[in-house]
């Protein structure tokens, strides 16, 4: 009995000794990425570019607009769109063209108005407030002073800017970013 045992256990350990080099040998060892040892690490060298360059300011943008207060919604809102179409004409007649004139803010709304009443504080609808801003991209920076002297004198309540800027801020990011990466390139190079 004794030897069926010994000749049982030698048979399960030949049998899992050849599955177990079985499946070492049709395991994709190759394949696998199991890094390396190594005492000492690699070097490395981090280079970096830099790229500079100063542009003129290619455009300039102003908001104006016109706002008005008025008991009766319509007559506000008349008074503020004639404003508006009045610097809209004057402004295409300085030059800019269509495509660069646009609304930038319309609001209507009515004011409530607080009162006491018997001691009890209580609202009521008041005032219409109106107010209409176009946005004009003025191609030509040096003309801004005219175009400011043309928004004001045409009944602009409000005007805003230059916003001084490039006309394409994506495309001077793109150029300045190819040579901050040839920069690099020609450190790495030297190195």
């Amino acid at each position: 009995m004794k030897q069926n045992n010994f000749i049982n256990v030698l048979a399960a350990f030949f049998f899992f000794f050849a599955v177990g080099w079985g499946v070492i040998y049709m395991f994709p060892w190759q394949s696998m990425d199991w890094g390396r040892l190594a005492l000492n690490q690699d070097s490395l060298v981090v280079v970096s570019g830099t790229s500079k360059e100063l542009k003129r300011n290619e455009i300039a943008k102003f908001t104006a607009g016109a706002s008005a207060v008025n008991n009766d919604r319509e007559a506000a809102t008349k008074e503020v769109n004639d404003i508006v179409n009045k610097i809209t004409e004057a402004v295409k007649t300085f030059g800019i063209k269509e495509a660069d004139i646009k609304t930038s803010n319309l609001s209507i709304y009515q004011e409530e108005e607080s009162y006491y009443e018997d001691g009890v504080q209580k609202r009521r609808k008041g005032q219409w407030r109106v107010s209409n801003n176009i946005e004009v991209t003025l191609r030509n920076v040096d003309d801004a002073s005219q175009l400011a002297d043309i928004l004001t004198k045409n009944g602009a309540t409000n005007v805003y800017g230059p916003m001084l800027t490039l006309d394409d801020t994506q495309k001077a990011g793109d150029e300045l970013l190819i040579t901050a990466i040839e920069d690099a390139k020609e450190k790495a190079e030297i190195m």
